[in-house]
């Protein structure tokens, strides 16, 4: 029982301590007109029986607005377009967004 509370009296500081730094951090969110993240980037597939890692990192603008590197692919859109580009390949394709994308993105 005292090995019990001891756990405790370690534990619930720790998790007051990451609530706190949780709330601050969705403040700074809410404030934030652009985001930047590093990911890892992991797909597990049942049937081939394999599990597949990439880094990748994005900027996110308040708007909509995005840049997304995920291994060498980069994927943007700048409101109205679209933008992937494949450097395996060198191809870039540019999609013209909807107006029910723009609607989503606008509110």
């Amino acid at each position: 029982m005292k090995k019990l509370i001891i756990i405790l009296l370690i534990i619930f500081p720790l998790q007051m301590t990451f609530a706190d730094t949780f709330s601050e951090i969705k403040k700074k969110l809410k404030k934030a007109t652009c985001m930047h993240f590093e990911f890892i980037s992991i797909i597990e597939s049942d049937i081939f029986e394999t599990v597949d890692s990439t880094y990748g990192n994005a900027q996110m603008a308040k708007d909509g607005r995005y840049n997304i590197a995920l291994g060498t692919d980069v994927y943007a859109y700048d409101l109205k377009r679209y933008f992937t580009y494949v450097p395996d390949n060198n191809q870039l394709i540019i999609e013209k967004g909807t107006a029910a994308q723009m609607m989503i993105f606008s509110l």
